[in-house]
């Protein structure tokens, strides 16, 4: 019982140290990445923390429902904002994955 608290305990630091690092990669060299791997990255590093405090299967369910929503409804609308602008594919991926980190931000320690 005591190794197995100790391998989480081991795992949830790993998380944190390469959250970190991430995040201090994001901070020193982000203006020099696509804003897509910007993106992506975000989305890893607010997995590695959602995850520690919420668990895997709320983590799932916040990512999912962040990222489906918004592209979803850019898809059923044929790519077209409110504005009534038309927009891309990879837009709407984009600011769904904008969504997610936010959704991930805000809900995941909420609900852990």
């Amino acid at each position: 019982m005591m190794n197995r608290e100790m391998r989480r305990k081991k795992l949830r630091e790993k998380r944190h140290l390469i959250g970190g690092i991430l995040l201090v990669g994001l901070l020193f060299g982000g203006h020099y990445l696509p804003e897509s791997l910007t993106l992506l990255i975000m989305v890893a590093v607010t997995w590695l923390a959602m995850v520690s405090a919420a668990g895997l299967g709320k983590g799932v369910a916040i990512s999912l429902a962040g990222f489906l929503l918004p592209f979803s409804f850019f898809a059923c609308r044929d790519w077209i904002t409110f504005q009534g602008g038309g927009i891309g594919l990879r837009p709407s991926v984009e600011i769904s994955l904008e969504l997610t980190v936010l959704c991930s931000m805000v809900y995941g320690p909420l609900y852990g």
